[in-house]
């Protein structure tokens, strides 16, 4: 054991930072102070009540301070119990035994947060060769947690999977222990679990470390997600649709750099999907059917407007896989879709010269061919409508881009002139030339004449 996390050293913490009352049966009122209630925590009698007392009590100290207290939630996590406790639920007992087992498993659950607060708050605080005692003892805890979930009493605390992944999250970043909290089995069944759990960004931070570590997703790895997630392809998909239309609302909404960060890893968990790196293409379809294009248009327009840095490095990325999944078939929905929420807008805002090589093919490859469809067309038409009065020059930076631009743009007016004589019933069907990728200027549209009467 790391001598920083001996029960001795409690001694060190101050007599008290305020004074804890605490009621007891009989109606009287004990006064304990700090260091009171650090010895009492850690001694083998300690109740439910003690633990998370020292929990409340441990905040006010200074950062620098609340790791001493550590030496109390260190023994609290004492493995040899999880035995006793797996052999209390397969056995029969008596009434007071089982609420003594559930007690027991919350002083676990508060030792767990308390450990994830003081992470939180003062990591840099910990002598980092203490990490490798505390690691296995809180992982073991927490593996026993998910494992019989369904078997154990209920999880005192809040949003419990998002305490234990923020925990993972924090030992990660320690290089004693790194190597051991990556090569941990089910961790991405951690993530998908807090997905599901609530609006925490806790999994988006988690990802970006899972990725610089893992470089791609496997279907092992997907499969972990799924399963946390819900179960099925059509939950991991609703989450994610779900957080990103919450973290970013409306192409107005003001992104910040920490909300681009918090972003992150859900677009590299995105653009897996999107960009083929994972052949999964019913989840993609799933994604697809349930509005990432119209989630990707809205996010890209907001990031675009950032000012910092990392909005503008996630709005490329959100850019790029926008156009992996409009050209996903049938690519003309896509592109309907995209243009309702605002691709027009969009190429405008995403035009410098970084987004260059992504946007080309949007205006070369992706838009034009789909001009021969209705659906595509009448949105179109209210898109260019809402910028007929923007000075192209000035918001479209790259020449190249600027070019293409104006090069789509005759093309889209002359498909548009037909639509409106075709709405007007002067053609039976328009046409087009069979290869719509052909250079523009060889792009002619072949009108069939209703036969008089």
């Amino acid at each position: 054991m790391h001598p920083f996390l001996r029960v001795s050293n409690l001694s060190k913490l101050p007599t008290s930072t305020r004074v804890i009352s605490l009621p007891r049966v009989n109606t009287s009122i004990i006064v304990l102070h700090l260091k009171q209630l650090a010895y009492a925590a850690a001694s083998s009698r300690r109740t439910y009540l003690d633990v998370r007392s020292l929990s409340q009590a441990v905040s006010d100290l200074p950062d620098q301070l609340q790791p001493l207290a550590l030496p109390a939630f260190y023994v609290t996590l004492d493995p040899s119990d999880i035995p006793v406790i797996l052999e209390g639920l397969d056995s029969p007992t008596l009434l007071e035994d089982v609420k003594a087992l559930h007690l027991r498993i919350n002083q676990v659950d508060i030792s767990l947060l308390s450990i994830a607060t003081l992470l939180s708050v003062a990591f840099d605080h910990i002598p980092p060769l203490a990490f490798l005692d505390l690691w296995p003892r809180t992982r073991r805890w927490i593996d026993f947690r998910c494992t019989y979930q369904e078997h154990l009493p209920a999880v005192s605390i809040a949003k419990p999977y998002t305490v234990y992944l923020q925990i993972f999250w924090w030992f990660a970043r320690s290089p004693q222990v790194a190597g051991l909290v990556n090569a941990t089995p089910g961790v991405l069944n951690l993530v998908g679990r807090v997905m599901h759990e609530s609006d925490s960004f806790q999994w988006c931070k988690y990802l970006v470390h899972w990725f610089q570590q893992n470089q791609a997703l496997e279907h092992r790895d997907l499969e972990e997600l799924i399963m946390g997630a819900g179960g099925t392809r059509r939950d991991l998909a609703s989450v994610i649709l779900l957080h990103l239309n919450r973290a970013v609302p409306t192409p107005e909404y003001d992104v910040t750099a920490d909300s681009a960060l918090n972003l992150l890893g859900a677009l590299l968990l995105v653009r897996e999907m999107m960009d083929g790196k994972l052949d999964d293409s019913a989840l993609r379809n799933v994604l697809l059917s349930q509005g990432i294009v119209t989630a990707c248009t809205t996010i890209s327009r907001a990031l675009a407007r950032s000012t910092h840095e990392m909005g503008r490095n996630v709005a490329f990325g959100f850019l790029a896989t926008l156009v992996s999944g409009m050209m996903r078939s049938p690519a003309h929905p896509r592109i309907a879709e995209s243009l309702r929420a605002g691709l027009v807008p969009a190429i405008f805002s995403c035009s410098s010269g970084d987004n260059e090589s992504t946007l080309v093919p949007v205006l070369q490859q992706v838009l034009p061919p789909s001009t021969v469809y209705h659906s595509v067309l009448s949105q179109l038409r209210l898109s260019l409508s809402d910028v007929r009065n923007v000075d192209t020059q000035e918001n479209i930076t790259s020449p190249t881009l600027l070019q293409y631009w104006q090069q789509f743009l005759v093309l889209a007016e002359h498909r548009l002139d037909v639509m409106k004589e075709y709405d007007a019933g002067s053609f039976t069907a328009p046409r087009t030339c069979g290869n719509l990728f052909r250079p523009l200027q060889f792009l002619t549209v072949h009108k069939v004449r209703q036969p008089r009467q």
